[in-house]
Order: C-alpha cells, then sequence, then structure tokens
C-alpha cells in the first residue's frame, strides 16, 4: 500500500535524490571516526528503517514533520513520499560534513544545521506551532543523561498531542539499553505504540514509535 501511494506521489519541489556515492559513505565513516558518540554507529540507515517509521500510520491531515539526525539523507526521501504534499518538512543535521554531503543529495529538501534542542526555536522562526510527527535516527542510547533529557523534551515541547515520535535504535528492548531507551522516551514523550525489527537493515535496528498523550 505504502509503495503504491509513492509512486503516485509527484513533489517537483522535491527533486529525486542523487545516489549515495563512495564518498559519501567515507564522510559518514570520517564522522562516526571523529565522534563515535555523536554518530553512534559507522554504519548509515537504509531506507527499510524510514518505511518502518511511517509504515501503518495516517499522515493524510500532519501539516508539519522534522527529522533529527538525517546524516546525508538516507531516509529522508522515503520520510518525504510518505507525508501529504502540503506538509512542511525540515531535517536538523549537526554535523557540517554530513549537512554538505545532505544538501548535494536532497537540493530541494530544506536542512537546519543545529542542534536538536535547538527544534524549539526552529519551529518558532518558521511560524510552526507544534508538528506532527518527529523522526529520529540521533544514537539517543549514548547520549549523557543531561544531553538525552534536553533532547527529548524539545521534542516534547513541539510535538502536538497524538503527534508521533519514531525512534531508530540499535537495541532490541529485551535488552536492559535498549529497554532504558524506550522508557526514557515513554517517560517524557508518551507511550511506546508500535516497535518493529527492521530485519533488512544491517546490523539489524528496531524502529519505536511513542504517541504523545492527547489533552
Amino acid at each position: 500500500m505504502l509503495s503504491n501511494f509513492m509512486e503516485r506521489r509527484q513533489r517537483p519541489a522535491r527533486p529525486s535524490p542523487r545516489p549515495t556515492t563512495a564518498g559519501s559513505r567515507w564522510v559518514f565513516m570520517r564522522e562516526f571516526l571523529r565522534s563515535p558518540r555523536g554518530m553512534g554507529t559507522v554504519f548509515p540507515c537504509s531506507p527499510a528503517v524510514a518505511q518502518a517509521m511511517v509504515r501503518d500510520l495516517d499522515t493524510s491531515t500532519w501539516s508539519a514533520a522534522a527529522e533529527l539526525g538525517p546524516g546525508d539523507g538516507v531516509l529522508t526521501p522515503t520520510l518525504i513520499a510518505g507525508l501529504p504534499t502540503s506538509c512542511t518538512f525540515f531535517a536538523v543535521e549537526l554535523s557540517t560534513a554530513l549537512a554538505e554531503k545532505f544538501r548535494d543529495r536532497l537540493p530541494g529538501v530544506e536542512l537546519v544545521e543545529a542542534d536538536a534542542t535547538a527544534l524549539p526555536s526552529i519551529c518558532r522562526d518558521r511560524k510552526l506551532n507544534q508538528l506532527d510527527a518527529i523522526f529520529s535516527a540521533l544514537p539517543l542510547r549514548l547520549f549523557s543523561p543531561t544531553a538525552l533529557s534536553h533532547v527529548l523534551h524539545a521534542a516534547s515541547l513541539v510535538l502536538r498531542p497524538g503527534g508521533v515520535f519514531a525512534q531508530v535504535t540499535y537495541w532490541p528492548a529485551a535488552l536492559t539499553p535498549g529497554k532504558q531507551i524506550r522508557e526514557q522516551c515513554a517517560s517524557v514523550i508518551g507511550p511506546v505504540q508500535s516497535d518493529k525489527l527492521v530485519a533488512g537493515n544491517a546490523p539489524p535496528a528496531w524502529v519505536f514509535r511513542c504517541t504523545k498523550p492527547s489533552e
């Protein structure tokens, strides 16, 4: 169903991505070596992760969404394809090197070079009162407790009641680190409503989604 929906979409303002090159992979590797805790993994996510993030969601009424930690933009086209054409979308990336690769690959997609904690001010600058969804590939499990708290509270501030926070992790819920990161996200954002294995990713990943309680 999602693939048919994606095939019907025409987004002239958001051009097709340029293919990932060996240069992009080298930049990802270099950024990992420079900041392992900031990157979280030496392997970029696959589009299958983005498919898991939007699968079975009714996005038809969404007006705004954001992506945190997009890297060079490998997930971004699939995420955008699952959104209404009228939905405002932007990505937030801290790494200058990866931001440059993102802009080369997706010149028609807005990218803000900033820390994820700046999300509320980014939304204010764009006169966006709330976001319907936040898609995150940030390595939250490696964040310090203070940094993690700041990022999650920033996300909660801009997420509308009933909005979705989708996070990719390499830790299953059955292991203590995976259980902890899900509990931390749920305590700030809202309960985990979906938790799926993405076996097609290398290494295997999980995507869990928290929903902010309705007021």
